[in-house]
């Protein structure tokens, strides 16, 4: 996982790497919002971003999502497109018809191309397949904010 996986959330604190400058920004570490209706999956990518330095909030709906996402600062979203309430290609595009650019990156179970072409089309950052390795989605997150500050 992770090389910051052994450490303590302090020891990540007092430790200044070059890595390190990736996770944090004008408002201290980064903030993720994990947009998840499956409590196991979004508890799983929760302790994984966590191990990796990330602070990580979570939502179970699609209409709470933009609820939450209006009222406070996220760096990036990984956003599950199968929600209640608000299915999360229609989060997407309502984000970006209020102009909020957040780095998003899109879960899916189904992986059909189809869905993948529409949600990048509709500003996705990136997309991810069900399963997926927490490994490749802390990279993919990195990635992201790298590109972003």
């Amino acid at each position: 996982m992770c090389e910051r996986l052994h450490q303590t959330a302090f020891e990540r604190a007092e430790i200044a790497t070059e890595n390190d400058s990736i996770l944090k920004s004008e408002f201290g570490f980064m903030r993720i919002l994990v947009v998840e209706d499956e409590r196991k999956i979004a508890t799983f990518i929760q302790r994984g971003l966590r191990e990796c330095g990330f602070v990580v909030d979570i939502v179970h709906r699609g209409d709470a999502a933009l609820e939450i996402i209006e009222g406070n600062h996220f760096d990036a979203i990984v956003l599950d497109i199968m929600l209640p309430g608000r299915d999360g290609l229609s989060v997407l595009r309502t984000l970006r018809q209020r102009s909020n650019a957040v780095p998003v990156i899109v879960l899916t179970a189904r992986g059909e191309i189809a869905e993948k072409v529409e949600g990048l089309d509709l500003g996705a950052d990136d997309y991810l397949a069900k399963p997926f390795s927490i490994d490749e989605l802390a990279a993919r997150v990195r990635a992201l904010l790298r590109r972003n500050w």
